[in-house]
């Protein structure tokens, strides 16, 4: 897709564009997907649950914006320059090339945005461009913390972590995650890469808290999994025992003799 066919789509003709609320997934052919991008990061679309990508380089050009004509003014170069900087119908066009990872791959993406002075994301719009060349489809692929479990997992976007963190705020982690759940289009519908587990909020809320609300956390875990944690002290000196019922089993068949 030409640059001024991306400045065009974005800038002029946003209203017509068919704009997802996520990033693309089954990708089958070439194309140029659109999303909304309110209250989320590039992260976010560039994870798309297909595997690796190498970044192959991030882009710059500058345009001037005419009437309904664009006009470069400077081309391809990579240092970013401060928004601030920009003067008014000015647009910087960036772009970032990916390959794959997968040996032999052939499938090439672009992630492509419009900054101005006033927005990092000119009309909250990303375009992701996929180009195909022998391949005909973009298989998921599973994680590399994954790939002994039979079940494919994918990474889970940030926007979506963070929104089931700030529900936490007023209920439970359970509750969080079944509300996102539900705001999603519930079980049957929403896509992996939008489906948080109950975990990684605890981990999340455990690596950015404070002392006092990693303790909570820790509290609301144990009261969440009974069957589990077995013991939580704050005082002298803060521990958490954790075990299964099998492995209590274990300790007492390996661990300990008839007089014990």
């Amino acid at each position: 897709m030409s640059n001024i066919a991306v400045l065009k789509a974005i800038i002029n003709d946003h209203d017509n564009l068919d704009i997802q609320n996520v990033g693309p997934s089954g990708i089958e052919k070439s194309h140029v997907y659109y999303v909304d991008m309110c209250g989320k990061s590039l992260l976010d679309v560039t994870i798309d649950g297909t595997g690796s990508w190498k970044n192959d380089g991030t882009f710059r050009w500058h345009y001037k914006h005419e009437g309904n004509s664009f006009k470069c003014i400077r081309e391809k170069y990579r240092r970013p320059i401060p928004r601030g900087d920009l003067t008014k119908g000015v647009y910087v066009l960036v772009k970032t090339y990916y390959k794959r990872v997968e040996e032999n791959s052939t499938i090439k993406r672009c992630v492509m945005h419009i900054e101005s002075s006033r927005q990092p994301y000119v009309n909250n719009i990303c375009a992701i461009g996929y180009i195909f060349s022998h391949e005909t489809l973009l298989h998921p692929k599973k994680h590399g913390n994954s790939t002994k479990n039979p079940n494919s997992y994918t990474r889970v976007k940030p926007v979506a972590i963070n929104n089931v963190l700030n529900l936490t705020q007023n209920m439970t982690v359970t509750q969080a995650v079944e509300t996102h759940i539900s705001q999603n289009g519930g079980r049957d519908t929403i896509l992996p890469e939008m489906r948080p587990s109950k975990q990684s909020i605890y981990n999340k809320r455990t690596s950015k808290g404070s002392n006092a609300d990693d303790f909570e956390a820790v509290l609301e875990y144990a009261r969440e999994n009974p069957g589990l944690v077995r013991d939580v002290q704050a005082l002298p000196d803060p521990y958490l025992i954790l075990a299964t019922e099998q492995q209590l089993r274990d300790m007492r068949r390996f661990c300990t003799g008839m007089y014990d």
